[in-house]
């Protein structure tokens, strides 16, 4: 019975403290499921939350009410960096117990772009254990000495209002950022918030990185951006530094899928055809001296077929395209037939690139028109993939 009695003693002083401590403590934690939710935002539209983090991930703000002035300069100061969160490929998202109606006025009072959601009844202030109940005598001073009616903000007689927090959720829906205080005049700075972003708190941020770190700088030129760009893509298919990878993503980023293939699609001819008679300048007669019997009957061959062979290796990256350009030079194949094997080459692998690059932040695979948009650049990939064969049936067929 003594060992009893000690034992749950032992147990008491184990398990009173974590109890204590987890009764104060609010919000949802990093690592836990978001819960999701359906609710209305200012224009009185029905907005669902997993319907943004499967696009892009979201940064989820809990304000008070547009009643708050600390929320008022917290929301503006998100509205302040708002350019930095979407180049880094988030959503803002804000929540409060106000009706619609009271949201708006907050967003046109502090100029915000991003959409603000109206829960009136609370129910996502309880699945983010955000739910704060203002006591009566606080309820009574703030209508009586600072003219604020918690009952006109959320239209409800509850009472209740959310405890500032800060949630970044990512693709899967996963937390993996989460801040809450009670202290409502304590708040996560938006800049921290980046910093955060910054750091790869989200997996496929870095993956990113590089892409947004070239849109930032070619956007930078204004109307030049374009021009900038296809001069950088030239110079970048010329030394290949950065990867060229990188630099065909960031096309579809900046300029979108039309705009982007054609902005690729001209740095990288000007590029293949600066490589291509440098090339040919610098190591044309070495090669005509070196080469004989064998080799000489088969750079023959190769330049009767120069546009289908140099069609057919742009078609299978292989050797890269990189080599393509600087080998090509060196043989007698006809500029013309590189040009045209060039153009018609890298047509598919640049479409799908850049579409992919377009939609990577905002890819929603719950959308029929992406999927459908995404399989039709997949066919026609296939079939400039095997235009050879289809030629050459075409030819036989015709005979």
């Amino acid at each position: 019975m003594r060992k009893r009695i000690i034992l749950l003693c032992v147990l008491f002083l184990i398990i009173w403290p974590a109890a204590l401590s987890a009764e104060g403590e609010w919000g949802l934690q990093a690592g836990m499921q978001a819960p999701d939710f359906t609710a209305v935002d200012h224009h009185g539209e029905e907005v669902t939350l997993s319907k943004f983090y499967k696009k892009k991930p979201v940064v989820l703000i809990f304000y008070r009410g547009g009643w708050c002035p600390y929320c008022n300069r917290h929301l503006h100061a998100f509205q302040e960096h708002a350019a930095e969160f979407q180049d880094e490929g988030v959503t803002l998202l804000a929540v409060s117990v106000d009706t619609p109606e009271n949201a708006a006025q907050t967003v046109t009072k502090d100029e915000l772009d991003f959409r603000v959601i109206s829960n009136p009844d609370a129910e996502v202030l309880d699945l983010y254990n955000l739910a704060y109940e203002v006591p009566a005598e606080l309820v009574k001073m703030y209508k009586e000495k600072h003219n604020i009616d918690l009952e006109q903000s959320s239209g409800q007689t509850h009472h209740i209002i959310a405890i500032p927090a800060v949630f970044i959720i990512d693709r899967a829906g996963t937390i993996v950022y989460s801040y809450a205080n009670e202290d409502y005049k304590v708040r996560k700075d938006p800049q921290e918030i980046l910093a955060i972003l910054q750091e790869g708190a989200i997996g496929d941020q870095q993956q990113f990185k590089r892409i947004r770190l070239i849109k930032h700088y070619v956007l930078g030129f204004g109307p030049w951006a374009f021009v900038v760009y296809v001069l950088l893509y030239t110079l970048n298919t010329m030394t290949l530094l950065p990867p060229i990878l990188f630099m065909t993503l960031a096309g579809g980023a900046i300029f979108g899928p039309l705009v982007g293939s054609i902005a690729i699609m001209l740095g990288c001819l000007f590029g293949t055809t600066a490589t291509f008679f440098i090339s040919r300048f610098l190591g044309r007669r070495f090669v005509e001296k070196v080469l004989k019997g064998k080799a000489r009957d088969f750079e023959e061959k190769l330049n009767k077929k120069g546009f289908l062979a140099i069609l057919v290796m742009r078609l299978l990256a292989f050797p890269p395209w990189e080599a393509v350009n600087y080998l090509a030079g060196l043989t007698k194949i006809k500029y013309r037939d590189f040009f045209w094997g060039t153009f018609f080459g890298i047509i598919p692998a640049i479409v799908v690139q850049v579409y992919l690059a377009d939609r990577a932040i905002n890819l929603d695979l719950q959308d029929h028109r992406v999927i459908a948009q995404l399989g039709a650049a997949i066919v026609a990939f296939i079939l400039l993939a095997n235009i050879q064969t289809i030629y050459k049936k075409f030819k036989g067929d015709k005979s």
